[in-house]
């Protein structure tokens, strides 16, 4: 069953330019999973039928399965706190001209060590260029060129007018600048694993720290605002916080998201609303780099 984003609509109403995402998830009823799977669509906003375009409108099944209509407001990209050496994942690194995000996480690439970050963490959203510097902590935690870490080696490019599963870039890294633990978490596994709804998980992220969320949805397509423009992210992973806690914060972008008990890596964060975090599958991220986990 294919459904996909229909094309945005500038108008006076609730049009096209309100559906954010389309996913495949459990059904809620008054916040709780009733055990029936339905076609999810993420909206900005939720408004009466009467003030939503009519094509726009989201019919009470498709194909046959029911839909639920969830209010996640709009998915932006996280950009923008002490140095550590060796650093672990989780903590503050960007580019050195400006901004921040987190450092996901190590991996092999071609013999070489390289730390894993999103594209618009180390690369600025496609501007930057091979062998520029990476700085722990990030530029807009106050890095600068005596805090260089690594060298960014390659970037996966996002693509505006067309179609993306990771926002990814990596960076060569000496071993003993790094370290293969997520700061306040501990070890993680080399072993990547497939997310799953209801999986538990957890991440470190350089703005909000440990968090905690729950999988809602792992075939995501949504529409994520980056500084240049609006880029879609088909087959992405969405979580939703298990406690009062925010699972991600501006600035948490490029954090590793682990399965609670295994420890095991799910994907890597790049950006949500206050309510939902989308996170690139991490077969995506180390397929689409030519990567191997190190820890």
């Amino acid at each position: 069953m294919a459904f996909s984003l229909a094309a945005e609509s500038g108008t006076d109403g609730y049009g096209f330019e309100n559906i954010v995402g389309v996913g495949i998830a459990e059904r809620l009823t008054n916040g709780h999973p009733i055990g029936q799977p339905a076609v999810t669509v993420y909206v900005a906003r939720k408004a009466p039928p009467d003030e939503v375009v009519g094509a726009a409108l989201v019919p009470p099944e498709y194909e046959g399965v029911p839909t639920d209509v969830v209010e996640s407001g709009e998915f932006v990209a996280f950009t923008e706190r002490g140095r550590y050496r060796p650093a672990p994942s989780g903590v503050s690194v960007g580019h050195h001209s400006e901004d921040a995000g987190t450092l996901g996480f190590l991996a092999s690439h071609q013999g070489e060590f390289v730390l894993v970050s999103n594209n618009h963490v180390l690369a600025l959203t496609n501007d930057a260029a091979p062998g520029d510097a990476i700085v722990q902590p990030g530029h807009a935690d106050g890095g600068s060129d005596s805090d260089r870490i690594g060298t960014l080696k390659r970037f996966h490019p996002l693509d505006f007018a067309g179609r993306n599963m990771i926002d990814a870039a990596i960076a060569t890294v000496e071993r003993d600048m790094v370290s293969s633990e997520i700061y306040g978490i501990g070890a993680y596994s080399a072993q990547p694993l497939e997310a799953q709804e209801q999986m538990l998980v957890r991440k470190v992220g350089r703005t909000s720290g440990v968090s905690r969320g729950i999988v809602r949805d792992i075939h995501a397509s949504i529409k994520l605002r980056y500084r240049p423009g609006v880029a879609r992210l088909q087959e992405q992973v969405i979580v939703e916080p298990r406690d009062a806690q925010a699972f991600s914060e501006a600035g948490d972008s490029g954090s590793l998201v682990i399965e609670e008990s295994s420890r095991c890596p799910i994907g890597l964060l790049c950006g949500g609303t206050p309510g939902y975090s989308v996170v690139n599958r991490i077969d995506r991220v180390l397929d689409g780099l030519g990567l191997s986990l190190s820890t």
